[in-house]
């Protein structure tokens, strides 16, 4: 699934007096968000995320994303459970001018197309214990 929106921030808005809206994602796993920032934003528009009132993107207190004409892309991976899944953006303008309008995606993908790290850490495991062996054997051949 992917979630858009897009975020107007009025001109000369403050960190201190941002403004905020508030997304509910379907459960699964967040694993990635795009932070658009058209041209002529020149890093005066900022956008912060926040789960359960933590920081998420980014996940530092205080830190912020900016930027001009680019998109960020936010490698992430978070789990959404049913019913708190509400993820609240903070943004502020400090632009004197001109408001700015923000674009941000947020992909989920259902948990059912995601291996538990386990499995997975336990095949790895199993790959590389297999490669040694046939390294040592392949060694002990040549050498005798």
């Amino acid at each position: 699934m992917q979630y858009t929106t897009s975020i107007t921030i009025p001109a000369n808005t403050s960190q201190d007096n941002y403004t905020s809206i508030k997304l509910k994602m379907a459960s699964g796993i967040l694993h990635k968000i795009d932070i658009v920032f058209p041209a002529g934003c020149v890093g005066l528009a900022h956008v912060a995320g926040y789960f359960g009132g933590h920081p998420t993107i980014p996940s530092t207190e205080g830190m912020s994303y900016s930027g001009d004409n680019e998109i960020i892309i936010i490698p992430e991976f978070t789990k959404l459970y049913w019913g708190k899944n509400k993820i609240t953006i903070r943004t502020w303008n400090l632009d004197e001018v001109y408001p700015h309008t923000i674009l941000l995606r947020f992909y989920v993908l259902p948990r059912k197309y995601l291996l538990p790290s386990g499995i997975a850490e336990g095949i790895i495991a199993s790959l590389r214990s297999l490669m040694i062996d046939k390294t040592s054997e392949t060694e002990e051949t040549i050498i005798s």
